[in-house]
């Protein structure tokens, strides 16, 4: 057998020398094998919360259940008393439900279904939110004194956000929880700009006093003549906390009309522009809506609104849908090749029970599949019953991922809104005739 032998060079052997000299790491490294570290085991992160009349507050000991492929229950968990969640994946699990009591402010209570479909590899999400306007709430009424105006503004028109006109210029307005605010403005009859006000309300404060000198809000108007002929736009501004004010719309643009908001005085405004069909599938009505929604700050971040095209035909994957979770069956969907800004895929179906009534949220991608869910003791989907309502929404943003994980890792990392661009959607969705 030949063997191949090296012949050792003056300059080979003072490269061996050098190399032995120095730092002991080498020598660690050279006799030591190099171990590798396992990937970290994937994660999902959450945080749950309450929409109050005080904002939003957390929501402790909130229901985390993980799902294997077939949907039935892995692991079941709690949020912590902030609300906060994250732990590794359970093996075997690979989607996850969040579950809570929602109460639109009546008697009744609301069963809320959150399932995340395809999170095996791990998910971060932002907010998971719940409403709740019976939770308490630190509320008081404050009389407003606005009769400086009669001097100074005697010709104004005033009004309060969502409120009416003020008569007498004298007002009483509850409010909730701390660093508070009222809004007012001014205007006066036969011109089209107003002045508005924001009026902090210090804890500990029964009265407050509205003079002249606090209209510093200039408004700006939104010619709705930009947009698509026949379109609806809907604006409003938005607070710190995502509570809006100042509604303004048009139902059907024609020749334009001017909306009125007011950029100094809020920390952004939300603009939704779409259009809408009504019409009858396999006896059901359905309704079909596309569109843009955004948030901005200036004027000039609008832009050209181009809306996703959506077909009537639509309507037969929900109505599909529906047939499947009436029997029981898993429900396959594939949304593909609709509009390249649109990534994803939310559910919505809302069960009426002899105990309360489940609304369930199921979001993942374009193309999955909703298996016969199971969730344990916590709570459960009526068999054999149609949903009184159900609506799927696709949506997404220009420019984000197109893989799921991908593309929910892009959202989580723009918790500002504004920075996540335009929004475009299509919804579907329909009722049954006893909803009628």
């Amino acid at each position: 057998m030949k063997v191949n032998q090296l012949t050792v060079t003056p300059i080979l052997a003072s490269i061996f020398v050098l190399a032995g000299c120095g730092g002991s790491s080498s020598d660690q490294q050279d006799n030591n094998p190099v171990v590798t570290k396992p990937d970290a085991q994937p994660t999902l992160t959450l945080n749950v919360k309450k929409r109050t009349e005080c904002g939003l507050v957390a929501y402790p000991n909130a229901s985390i259940v993980f799902h294997d492929d077939n949907g039935q229950v892995v692991a079941s968990h709690s949020s912590d008393s902030s609300g906060y969640f994250s732990q590794q994946i359970p093996t075997g699990a690979k989607h996850a439900s969040i579950i809570g009591m929602e109460n639109n402010g009546g008697f009744e209570n609301i069963r809320k279904i959150y399932t995340k479909l395809d999170i095996s590899s791990g998910a971060d999400f932002t907010t998971i939110e719940f409403q709740d306007l019976s939770a308490y709430c630190k509320c008081k009424e404050i009389d407003v004194d606005l009769s400086a105006l009669k001097v100074t503004h005697s010709r104004f028109r005033v009004s309060r956000s969502n409120g009416g006109d003020i008569q007498d210029y004298q007002d009483v307005v509850k409010v909730c929880g701390n660093d508070e605010k009222v809004y007012y403005t001014i205007d006066q009859p036969g011109y089209d700009s107003s002045l508005l006000a924001v009026i902090d309300v210090p804890e500990g404060v029964n009265t407050i006093t509205v003079n002249g000198s606090d209209f510093v809000h200039h408004s700006a108007d939104l010619s709705t003549s930009q947009f698509e002929q026949k379109s609806k736009v809907y604006l409003s501004a938005v607070d710190k906390i995502g509570n809006h004010f100042f509604q303004d719309f048009d139902f059907s643009v024609e020749g334009g009309v001017n909306l009125k908001m007011y950029p100094t005085g809020f920390v952004e405004h939300e603009l939704s522009n779409y259009q809408s069909i009504l019409f009858h599938y396999e006896g059901l009505p359905v309704a079909i809506s596309n569109g843009v929604t955004l948030r901005f700050d200036k004027l000039d971040q609008i832009g050209e609104l181009t809306f996703p095209i959506a077909s009537t035909e639509l309507a037969q994957q929900l109505t599909v849908a529906i047939s499947s979770l009436e029997q029981g069956d898993a429900v396959s969907y594939d949304f593909t090749g609709l509009d390249t800004r649109i990534q994803s895929a939310a559910w919505e179906f809302s069960f009426d029970t002899s105990k309360y009534p489940i609304k369930w949220h199921v979001s993942g991608a374009l193309v999955s599949e909703l298996p016969s869910f199971s969730f344990g003791d916590e709570t459960f989907l009526p068999a054999q019953n149609r949903p009184d309502h159900s609506r799927v929404m696709l949506s997404g943003f220009d420019g984000a991922p197109a893989s799921l994980s991908e593309y929910r890792r892009y959202v989580y990392q723009r918790p500002d809104k504004k920075a996540l661009g335009h929004r475009v959607f299509i919804s579907v969705s329909t009722f049954n005739h006893s909803q009628l």
